[in-house]
């Protein structure tokens, strides 16, 4: 199929466009004719050419330099095209020549891996590291075997995320949560078998200090009293979110450090992505804006204090552009609502805190949190407390409240990365713009 933009000349699959795209839409409109073409002398051919080498995944470009792009061009040129609204899109030009072909082909990519076969090497991008950040996560050493053994026989579970690092190197680094996730057929009833014998051995909530069982639309937590020191729990994560396989799971994790797993019934085998090699042997998470989540800058700053510094592709410390917004909020010290992205990022290390506001479901996980919440709020909870396999077979009653949850029933949201995200706000934008 011929596509034309100006004097761009384009042999491809209408397909290649993004979903919502112009092209895509005049395809829709006629899918019989020859050809597709817009003109329109505002269309720079610098910008223009920067979309097609990403429409048509161009491996063979070299790094693009953030200083080279024309920001404000670029930006009209992906709101003509309709390409998502935002200058975001052209990140996988900022990557280098390997990292952007494991980028486009991440959806089939998952490898098994043996800390042998990793070695070290400098970043490839400039990065923010732990100086610019304090600690104050509490992580854990024990390697929780007991478990995993425990779930073992439970088909079709995952293990993924920073448990499953440590335990890649022997629990020499802590960790903090056990996070599972669940593939395949019948993935939600082995969820609810793997819930309910964790909570027989999960920690009692006795005083208003001790964590608590709770579930909200995308996870369920159970703490589990640590093996070694009964003072101290684990929090065990289950993901309610549907996926295919093991491949689908870690190419929907946000940071390359956590891209790394175990089939609960094979613990000793670990499969990772290309990505994970690239953190391990840099030392480094690269920043990814396609990754939209609330919590995503939160989580690569702490993993800073994981010994993965910010490795950010585009983003040019010799050239630092500190614009009068980012000065004005950073001397006012509260109106960080807009900041997004990279700029979000330059801010928070420049503060030495993370200034992106916390999920609500992270400020609640004692006994003493969701009474006092529940004594605000009633009528259509954002969380199941405590009965937390309580899909409204019994009224939801905790310590004499009863309350009406927002979701009483257990499902699995679908989730999806397998295509370029389509962004609505734009992370380079709100900095080079």
């Amino acid at each position: 199929m011929k596509f034309i933009i100006n004097d761009e000349i384009l042999e491809m699959s209408p397909c290649a466009w993004p979903e919502g795209s112009t092209f895509r839409f005049m395809y829709e409109g006629d899918r019989n004719a020859d050809e597709y073409k817009l003109v329109n002398p505002r269309l720079k051919k610098d910008s223009v050419r920067l979309i097609i080498d990403v429409v048509t995944k161009n491996v063979d470009r070299e790094v693009l330099n953030p200083n080279d792009v024309n920001w404000i061009e670029l930006n009209f040129a992906v709101d003509y095209l309709g390409i998502c609204s935002s200058v975001d899109y052209i990140y996988p030009l900022f990557l280098t020549k390997t990292d952007r072909k494991n980028w486009y082909e991440r959806s089939n990519n998952i490898i098994t891996i043996k800390t042998n076969d990793i070695n070290t090497r400098d970043p490839n991008y400039d990065i923010i590291g732990k100086d610019a950040f304090k600690a104050n996560v509490f992580r854990h050493k024990d390697n929780c075997t007991d478990i995993i053994g425990h779930l073992s026989h439970i088909k079709g579970l995952f293990v993924s995320g920073d448990y499953v690092f440590s335990k890649f190197l022997d629990f020499k680094k802590p960790w903090i949560n056990i996070d599972i996730f669940a593939y395949g057929n019948d993935s939600l009833d082995h969820i609810k078998d793997a819930v309910a014998i964790c909570l027989k051995y999960s920690k009692n909530g006795r005083s208003v200090w001790d964590p608590i069982s709770f579930r909200d639309n995308i996870s369920i937590t159970v703490p589990v009293t640590s093996k070694k020191n009964n003072r101290f729990w684990i929090s065990v994560r289950f993901v309610l979110k549907e996926f295919r396989n093991p491949s689908h799971i870690l190419n929907n994790i946000d940071l390359d450090s956590l891209c790394i797993g175990f089939k609960i019934e094979d613990p000793d085998i670990f499969y990772a992505l290309p990505r994970f090699v690239r953190a391990y042997e840099t030392n480094s998470n690269t920043v990814d804006p396609t990754f939209r989540s609330p919590e995503y800058i939160e989580r690569l700053i702490n993993a800073i204090h994981d010994g993965f510094d910010m490795a950010i592709p585009g983003f040019n410390k010799k050239n630092l552009k500190i614009s009068p917004t980012i000065l004005k909020k950073i001397m006012s010290r509260k109106h960080y609502s807009t900041a997004t992205g990279l700029q979000t990022i330059i801010i928070s290390s420049l503060l030495n805190k993370c200034i992106t506001k916390k999920g609500r479901t992270l400020q609640y996980n004692t006994v003493g949190d969701y009474i006092d919440e529940l004594k605000e709020v009633k009528e259509g909870t954002y969380f199941v407390v405590d009965d937390v396999l309580n899909e409204g077979q019994r009224d939801f009653i905790f310590k004499g409240i009863t309350y009406t949850p927002e979701h009483p029933r257990i499902e699995l949201v679908p989730e999806n990365k397998d295509e370029i995200r389509q962004v609505q706000e734009s992370s380079y934008g709100g900095y080079y713009m």
